[in-house]
């Protein structure tokens, strides 16, 4: 909020004072993820309508947190819209029969891709959130109860080496991590895993699903329509 509001310190920057000094109220339960993510796009839509231009502006490097340039790189500036984005992801998986003629579920590192950062873009973007990623794999939680080693372990690049592999590619890129993550589920299933969905969205809120339910695949995949 600072950026665009340079005469607001930081102790202003709560997300109820945020929505107070631009004259609206919490909407909903606080502390609940749903209700959250929703007054985080009012805010963000409100400040878009003030001539903000919202940029990344913090990222994590060799697992410290980092702020970034005020100056977008030039990939950001010119990446193509999220609906478009979805539209496209949507588009692939149809391409490859998933969904119909084989079974699949998203493969995460962690829950926050999914549950934070996918819901308050959809919101933001005014599209339901998809279906077909209502539920999904968390490899660091699959890897930590497959192997029995600690939450500390599961770190993306300390998964790797625990399995005797290295990180390929540039960290912190979606496509290199995507591909990385891939690698530690082929060894978990060369290692005897059965990787099944462990965590879902239900109602707004982050949950797991127990290792007793049924192993079961997403739905096939359809672009979500847009919000009223």
């Amino acid at each position: 909020m600072r950026p665009c509001y340079p005469q607001v310190p930081r102790t202003q920057t709560k997300l109820t004072t945020m929505l107070g000094n631009l004259g609206m109220k919490y909407d909903g339960r606080p502390h609940c993820g749903l209700d959250d993510s929703r007054n985080i796009a009012r805010i963000a839509m409100r400040m878009l309508q003030d001539g903000c231009v919202l940029r990344v502006n913090e990222r994590m490097h060799a697992g410290q947190l980092m702020s970034v340039s005020s100056k977008a790189p030039e990939t950001v500036d010119k990446a193509d819209t999220f609906p478009n984005v979805l539209q496209k992801v949507v588009d692939w998986l149809k391409e490859k029969e998933l969904g119909t003629k084989h079974k699949y579920a998203v493969l995460t590192d962690g829950s926050w891709d999914m549950s934070k950062f996918l819901n308050i873009q959809c919101h933001i973007s005014r599209i339901r959130y998809p279906q077909f990623a209502k539920k999904w794999i968390n490899i660091r939680k699959a890897y930590g109860n497959f192997y029995k080693v600690p939450r500390t372990q599961t770190k993306l690049t300390t998964m790797l080496g625990n399995l005797g592999m290295k990180y390929d590619g540039r960290p912190h890129c979606g496509l290199d991590d995507s591909r990385n993550i891939a690698r530690i589920a082929m060894r978990m299933l060369q290692d005897g895993c059965v990787l099944r969905v462990n965590e879902r969205m239900h109602a707004g809120q982050l949950m797991s699903v127990s290792s007793k339910a049924p192993v079961e695949g997403a739905p096939p995949p359809h672009c979500p329509h847009s919000r009223n």
